[in-house]
């Protein structure tokens, strides 16, 4: 799979920086999406873009398939399931990463090398591109807030106090085992301002 964005973008810097962070994660984890590298080609009118080349997760995100079991994933692939991202959160954790974005549409699902037709994907953690080194400072805006992830998922204290730590990532993992369960959205908002004000 290629993941591609035209040079000098936002979306650029977040891929170049996604990209030095799976290379260093690359190894020993079966539930981070595999890392092969990265280019950049030049089209035709000149424009460059860079390119990040990923494993093909041919069975879509989990947010594909909690859409598709509207009364909830059953109970035993759940179980599965949120065994499999512990075991990759721990792998980031361990590595001293936050990923910062832990949600079902981020947990790529990878189609299982055993077959079985009972638990028929493997969960990867991907999109790396707000990932930050355990301990390290964000940047705050101009009201002395960083928002960093997708407001459904970030934590309290993230909001409240500015942290984003290992624990930050469980809270996020919580709301989508939540979800997976359900097979509902845990918060419903119209906008991150009302969800942030309302709820934190």
């Amino acid at each position: 799979m290629v993941v591609a964005t035209e040079m000098k973008t936002r979306s650029s810097i977040f891929l170049a920086k996604e990209s030095v962070t799976l290379t260093i994660l690359k190894g020993n984890c079966a539930h981070i999406i595999d890392f092969y590298g990265q280019e950049v080609t030049i089209d035709e009118k000149g424009h460059a873009y860079f390119n990040m080349l990923l494993e093909y997760a041919s069975l879509g995100t989990l947010g594909d398939r909690i859409l598709q079991k509207p009364d909830g994933i059953r109970e035993p692939k759940v179980q599965r399931y949120a065994r499999m991202i512990l075991q990759g959160l721990k792998y980031v954790h361990e590595h001293e990463y936050d990923h910062c974005d832990i949600k079902p549409d981020n947990i790529l699902l990878v189609q299982s090398s055993t077959n079985s037709s009972s638990f028929d994907a493997v969960p990867k953690i991907a999109n790396f591109g707000l990932a930050k080194k355990v301990g390290k400072r964000v940047k705050l805006n101009q009201n002395g807030v960083s928002l960093r992830g997708t407001a459904l998922y970030v934590a309290p204290e993230s909001v409240r106090y500015n942290e984003l730590e290992p624990h930050s990532d469980v809270w996020a993992f919580r709301i989508s085992v939540l979800e997976m369960l359900t097979g509902k959205r845990t918060w419903t908002c119209d906008n991150d301002s009302q969800f942030l004000g309302d709820v934190w």
